[in-house]
């Protein structure tokens, strides 16, 4: 659900009570709610005493919701419009990409060895409006820290969703030496849209032992990751591009 709609949820609800409340105050059979109900004390008139018949009606007490209710309306509608994200920073391609990777969203076969992933996430601008049928292209190592340059493992690409939403099927990347020092595991990915500035970039991990000492990472592409590390593990990413 868009997060203006449900905010506005959220709204309703309350003056959809207030309804339901006043109902049951002109309700001449209504429970009696007081601590003397059956008693023959004052328990009932004592709760009817705060309520002034000529202040308190069905009609005032809409209005006033109501007025309430647009008043709040007004002012969300006027923060939507003005809100923005930040764009998705740019990460270096390496040297292991490669053009023309399979159509496809889930890059793991079942003998493949490696913990299981599941990445989710949107894409969109810096409206925050989700872009649709962003063609998305990912790339990593395998288990062992190795990429294929000669076939396409751990290799694919596809479309975003009419809304913006994407899903990838994959394993937690290997390591590998970069000089002296390992890279933490990553996943490269590419993303393309009509009228959008392309991005290439990376995403990490956050509980990687690596990350410290890597000469690439970016605070803002490090993604949270659940799950056991025997896995399944999961993590999201929401992709923000600019307008050329």
């Amino acid at each position: 659900m868009h997060p203006f709609l449900f905010r506005s949820a959220k709204l309703v609800g309350p003056w959809l009570a207030a309804l339901a409340m006043v109902a049951c105050s002109g309700t001449a059979q209504g429970p009696d709610l007081s601590a003397n109900a059956g008693s023959g004390g004052s328990g009932a008139s004592s709760v009817e005493a705060g309520l002034d018949a000529d202040a308190f009606t069905p009609d005032t007490a809409v209005d006033s919701e109501a007025s309430a209710m647009d008043s709040a309306l007004d002012q969300q509608m006027d923060s939507e419009a003005g809100s923005s994200c930040e764009p998705t920073k740019g990460n270096i391609l390496g040297p292991y990409y490669k053009p023309d990777a399979p159509e496809r969203d889930v890059l793991v076969e079942p003998a493949d060895p490696g913990v299981r992933l599941t990445l989710t996430g949107r894409v969109l601008s810096t409206e925050c409006a989700p872009i649709s049928d962003a063609l998305l292209d990912f790339w990593h190592a395998d288990a062992a820290g190795e990429y294929d340059m000669v076939g396409f493992r751990f290799r694919g690409r596809f479309l975003a969703s009419a809304s913006g939403t994407w899903k990838l099927e994959t394993i937690v990347p290997g390591r590998y030496l970069n000089g002296g020092t390992y890279r933490p595991a990553h996943i490269h990915v590419k993303v393309d849209a009509p009228g959008m500035a392309p991005l290439t970039t990376q995403l990490y991990f956050d509980d990687d032992p690596f990350n410290a000492n890597d000469d690439f990472i970016l605070p803002s592409l490090i993604m949270h990751v659940e799950g056991p590390p025997e896995g399944p593990r999961t993590a999201s990413f929401d992709f923000v591009l600019q307008r050329l």
